[in-house]
């Protein structure tokens, strides 16, 4: 999900959605007050894994600054982002899954 602002003739694009998705448009990381170069072992993220490992749905965030507005150029707003961070969440299941799941174990589906 992409959301542009505009802030004193000044357009900001926020990004935010599935790390992995998140990683492969951006092009730098915000790391210490320092905008870097987003290479591979950047993009390997402890944090994404043990969050993952907890049941947490993970999101990233990326942004990027442009001196124009961006509206004739859609396509090209999901690009050369800088990653600025992720966050995990509690994502509970819906209450029409707990009938689904019901429904798994009569069958003799074993869940895992």
């Amino acid at each position: 999900m992409t959301t542009v602002h505009n802030s004193n003739n000044q357009f900001i694009v926020f990004t935010k959605g599935a790390l992995d998705s998140l990683l492969k448009i951006s092009t730098y990381a915000y790391i210490n007050g320092d905008t870097v170069t987003l290479n591979e072992e950047l993009k390997t993220i402890e944090a994404s894994n043990k969050m993952s490992d907890d049941a947490l749905r993970v999101l990233g965030a990326a942004y990027k600054s442009l001196a124009a507005d961006p509206s004739n150029e859609s396509s090209k707003i999901e690009e050369n982002l800088t990653f600025i961070g992720l966050v995990g969440m509690i994502d509970p299941p819906r209450l029409e899954v707990k009938d689904s799941i019901a429904l798994c174990k009569k069958a003799g589906i074993k869940l895992s």
